[in-house]
């Protein structure tokens, strides 16, 4: 007789676990969830601590309410991320405000700006602890040219390429429309370990 509750045992056994910083909406959780690659959600932070529910129903409550979520505990900033066990693999899309037209575009002069700074620190890190990969979401305004100079964009792939020489990197520039019901260009970074 067939007995999924060992079925299910063994796909939690060797669930990919996933650090997500800046997880928001959780695109990953949800396009992991759709294609049954087992996978545990760790390192999970985020400033807007109304997701909880939201991020229940992917996750399941249990696992949720180990969750980082709100203004103080949500906010990876303050989080000695060194000191984080390995993952196979680091999500994010840190906040886009800084370079989008309805956050005023303030790019490094916005605080949220730093976030990007601590994602790449993650993505370093775990990439000597030996991470097989990872999936950086931002939006299109980081590959804006301000007064002839280098896009954020531009400066960050160089930043992550120096930091993170263990990966290879490529970038995307995708509408979200033929994934969402939205109409949002995004860049997408991945690295895989080499």
């Amino acid at each position: 007789r067939y007995d999924s509750s060992w079925v299910r045992s063994l796909m939690t056994a060797f669930a990919l676990p996933m650090a997500l910083p800046c997880i928001g909406l959780d695109g990953a959780g949800h396009a992991l969830q759709r294609m049954s690659v087992p996978f545990r959600a760790v390192h999970v932070f985020d400033t807007n601590g109304s997701l909880r529910p939201l991020l229940s129903t992917v996750h399941g409550a249990q696992a949720a309410s180990n969750f980082r979520l709100g203004p103080v505990v949500g906010d990876v900033l303050l989080e000695d991320v060194r000191q984080w066990d390995r993952v196979d693999g680091v999500v994010s899309g840190p906040p886009c405000q800084p370079d989008s037209r309805q956050g005023g575009r303030g790019r490094e002069n916005d605080s949220r700006a730093k976030v990007l700074s601590k994602v790449t620190e993650i993505i370093a890190d775990q990439g000597h602890k030996g991470a097989y990969f990872f999936v950086v979401e931002m939006v299109i305004g980081m590959m804006d040219h301000v007064q002839g100079q280098q896009s954020r964009y531009e400066r960050w792939a160089t930043d992550i390429a120096a930091q993170a020489p263990m990966y290879n990197i490529r970038t995307w520039i995708m509408n979200t429309a033929d994934y969402l019901p939205q109409q949002r260009r995004r860049v997408y970074t991945v690295g895989i370990h080499r």
